[in-house]
């Protein structure tokens, strides 16, 4: 089966088991699907695993999929962990005015001619940033060529022909015409690869760009307890009990998650803008039997202070 026909089949049957009348769902998208590579250059299909009701996306060499064996030479990297750097670095490129402006041709270029193309691509990396995963999936299929995942490093090759196209169609833009050596222009980004049992953390390594990885479900889990928390402080609810009937969940969830409302503010500052320790996410959260009432406690034991 060609590879192209076999990620597509695996996206289909990745939203196929997707509950359609849950409204996060449109965030299950592979949006590098047919993009990424490993450095092999084995492609990396989507797949999915389901764990106690929540489903975990993931790219995977194509390799350990169609021979349905665990080999040490292949990857099988979160999704999110790929997704959000690329996003990222992909942003950063576009909003780089001089890096654009060294993809065509300098002589005769006129300011206008340089603003606009400026100005394009500062709208797309808003459109990229805030669209739903199917939009961003078809501006990187336009613009992106590859992505190849390596030990140390990923590299992102733009297809700058299709990057610059669209600004050529009106006639005080056609002088922006591309350097005969432009055709790709390589973003490189370095990393690490971390590991806590069977979950990866991708962790980029001062590349110029926005090396911080808010996690959106960790966000959502602190923001929840301090929801509760207010609920019981307004007497808006009386009990644990009266939480989770009030907000949907289990009264086991209020429980767990409810004492995390109390965390140092410098611990939820540090999550909310995703500088938190690599291996701090809600699963371990969710393993902690208790959480310290001590500030200085609580840094130790997530990892703030050593």
């Amino acid at each position: 089966m060609p590879e192209d026909l076999w990620d597509a089949v695996q996206e289909r049957m990745v939203c196929n088991t997707t509950d359609r009348s849950s409204p996060g769902n449109i965030r299950s998208t592979h949006i590098l699907t047919g993009l990424i590579f490993d450095e092999t250059g084995d492609r990396m299909s989507p797949t999915h695993a389901i764990k106690s009701n929540r489903r975990y996306r993931y790219y995977i060499s194509a390799r350990i999929m169609r021979e349905r064996r665990k080999q040490s030479d292949g990857r099988r990297v979160p999704a999110a962990e790929i997704e959000r750097p690329v996003l990222a670095a992909l942003g950063a490129y576009l909003n780089d005015r001089n890096r654009l402006a060294g993809l065509v041709q300098s002589s005769d270029l006129s300011a206008r001619a340089l603003s606009n193309l400026g100005d394009t691509a500062t709208t797309l990396a808003s459109k990229l940033a805030q669209s739903d995963p199917y939009e961003q999936k078809r501006i990187l299929a336009s613009i992106v060529r590859r992505i190849e995942l390596h030990l140390d490093r990923m590299t992102i090759d733009i297809n700058t022909s299709k990057l610059i196209a669209p600004l050529s169609e009106t006639p005080e833009q056609t002088e922006l015409n591309l350097k005969s050596h432009s055709e790709i222009d390589r973003i490189e980004l370095t990393h690490s690869i971390r590991k806590r049992g069977v979950e990866t953390k991708i962790v980029l390594n001062g590349n110029g760009s926005d090396s911080r990885n808010p996690d959106p479900a960790l966000i959502r889990a602190i923001a929840k307890s301090h929801l509760w928390r207010m609920d019981l402080a307004s007497g808006k609810a009386t009990s644990i009990r009266d939480l989770a009937d009030k907000h949907g969940e289990s009264a086991a969830e209020v429980s767990r998650f409810l004492p995390f409302a109390w965390l140092a503010p410098d611990i939820i500052e540090n999550i909310l803008n995703g500088s938190q320790p690599v291996d701090l996410t809600l699963e371990r959260l969710r393993r902690m039997p208790s959480l310290p009432i001590s500030w200085k406690q609580q840094r130790q034991l997530l990892g703030f202070e050593a």
